[in-house]
């Protein structure tokens, strides 16, 4: 003889239960396909192939676990609150799946942080230190980690009976799902890993971005105009930071009601936990907007790197069009700096001249004249021919420090 499993009923209105269920989804489709996106496009631009990348591809890893495995268990405790329906294993892995996302992404995030510091105040030693290698070992690093320090939740999850309030059979039990966080051990534990994986990473984040932002704009612009290349370096870089420090503020102001509630479920006196206990209309809400704000975050990241970063953009439209990306080299330009200008060369004036136009030894800057220049010139100047042939005198042209003239294109060389 068996009796039909009590089920419970939402804990929400009909309404509200929909507009839950429709946002969740919204959160999973967007959240899943986007950190997908994040990877493949990663794979598929071999020019995006960063150290950075490489940490951003370790976030949406993370993010991607945290909505594949969490996020559905959620939207079914949402629907059915009693009895828990997906047995011990998923009950030990959801509680484990949670701790384990949330320190590999913090983890991940600070390591971008030091990287960018490194990477932008110390880039003599980013070049010798900040090598794939040592990236991927600190991934590794990351996860084994974030899998040991995450395994004592398996001590503290576990299934539990509860009787229900309102069954007509006396036999009929709640199997319930719960992590139980107030033993000493466990508040001892959730106290310090709050501590360590929340406060002290937003500390020290905080302190790196500042000096980098410090290093960004302590660039004198006069510096800056003197080279095209080292211009569009620091847009690039500022662009980057602006997308990170989005990245990480995102992450703080999503996860911070999660680790507030929590806390306060673990000191609360024991009077005020049972009237929050009691007020469930309250609790559920409260509950649902952490959830969805916890995996808001998990969505967000490859929205902010698509509206920060110009080139997330093109190589997510290389991507999604599946051509191929155009080449840096074609647009490319040849940058030739003097004591008072700088003239950049596009590859198409180049081409009209033959390649040993612009040979090594057309510009003696030890001698300080021209390779073709007569020694009877009087002003040692000399002029490239339209046709690319021999340099010829320039009687026109000031060279009293061995300056050449290149009248078709417009550059001058300097041997200063």
């Amino acid at each position: 003889m068996t009796s039909e499993m009590t089920m419970s009923d939402p804990d929400l209105p009909s309404i509200s239960l929909w507009v839950v269920t429709v946002v969740y989804c919204i959160i999973f489709v967007v959240g899943v396909s986007g950190n997908m996106l994040v990877g493949i496009v990663v794979w598929k631009n071999v020019d995006m192939r960063t150290p950075t990348n490489f940490f951003l591809v370790n976030l949406s890893i993370a993010d991607l676990l945290l909505l594949v495995v969490s996020m559905p268990v959620a939207l079914l405790e949402t629907w059915i609150p009693k009895p828990w329906l997906l047995g011990r294993f998923m009950c030990l892995i959801q509680s484990y799946n949670e701790y384990l996302t949330f320190q590999a992404s913090i983890l991940t995030i600070s390591a971008i942080g030091v990287e960018r510091y490194y990477a932008i105040c110390h880039p003599l030693k980013a070049k010798r230190t900040l090598t794939r290698r040592r990236i991927f070992c600190t991934i590794a690093a990351i996860w084994a980690f974030s899998l040991a320090l995450s395994s004592p939740m398996f001590t503290f999850t576990d299934l539990y009976e509860d009787a229900p309030t309102n069954g007509t059979n006396g036999t009929d039990v709640f199997v319930l799902c719960i992590t139980d966080s107030s033993s000493t051990s466990g508040m001892i534990y959730i106290t310090v890993v709050s501590i360590l994986f929340f406060v002290v990473p937003l500390l020290l984040l905080f302190g790196l971005y500042t000096a980098i932002s410090r290093r960004l704009c302590d660039v004198p612009s006069t510096e800056q105009g003197r080279d095209i290349r080292k211009m569009a370096q620091m847009r690039s870089r500022r662009q980057v930071i602006n997308m990170l420090v989005a990245v990480v503020v995102t992450f703080f102001v999503c996860l911070t009601p999660h680790r507030v509630f929590q806390m306060c479920i673990i000191f609360l006196p024991d009077e005020q936990f049972q009237a929050l206990a009691d007020d469930k209309f309250t609790t559920v809400n409260v509950v649902v907007f952490i959830r969805i704000m916890v995996y808001l975050n998990s969505t967000l990241n490859p929205v902010l790197y698509a509206l920060f970063s110009s080139n997330f953009q093109s190589g997510l439209l290389v991507t999604l069009c599946c051509r191929e990306k155009e080449n840096p080299q074609s647009t490319a330009s040849f940058v030739f700096s003097s004591r008072r200008s700088t003239t950049a060369i596009s590859l198409s004036t180049l081409k009209n001249y033959p390649p040993h136009a612009f040979s090594r030894p057309a510009v003696r800057k030890d001698l300080g004249t021209c390779r073709s220049c007569p020694a009877t010139s009087p002003a040692g100047a000399c002029r490239l021919s339209p046709s690319g042939g021999d340099l010829t005198p320039s009687p026109g042209s000031f060279s009293g420090l061995g300056g050449c003239t290149r009248t078709s294109t417009g550059s001058s060389f300097s041997s200063i």
